[in-house]
């Protein structure tokens, strides 16, 4: 939009000029060389507006800063930008799913023993 809140025309060229960076900040076992989310931009000719794809896959809170760049070279962040957007974990998927420990080989009356759960959700 311009300044008065008016549509501007885009194109698929003008997605270009979007700078998108999309990290995951916070959530469980956030591994740092796994937490970034490459989103995929493209205009939507229909809509007038620019349609940004990802997929997480980590649960936990995504950060996106957006940027245009400008015709000097520099860049300008969007209105509210950052966004954070919270990606909740999926279901529990028993198929892939783990149990494992001494627990399941047996056990010794009067003897602890465990056994490790470790639930997936895909």
């Amino acid at each position: 939009r311009d300044e008065f809140g008016n549509p501007v025309q885009g194109s698929q060229a003008d997605a270009e000029n979007l700078l998108i960076d999309m990290t995951l900040v916070s959530g469980t076992d956030v591994n740092p060389k796994e937490t970034d989310v490459v989103p995929t931009v493209a205009f939507n000719p229909v809509t007038g507006l620019y349609d940004v794809s990802f997929t997480s896959t980590t649960a936990g809170t995504l950060r996106t800063d957006i940027s245009i760049k400008t015709p000097s070279g520099g860049q300008v962040q969007a209105f509210g930008s950052p966004y954070e957007t919270p990606v909740p974990a999926a279901a529990i998927n028993a198929q892939v799913s783990t149990i494992s420990g001494p627990g399941l080989q047996g056990a010794l009356v009067g003897t602890p023993t465990f056994v490790f759960v470790t639930l997936r959700d895909t």
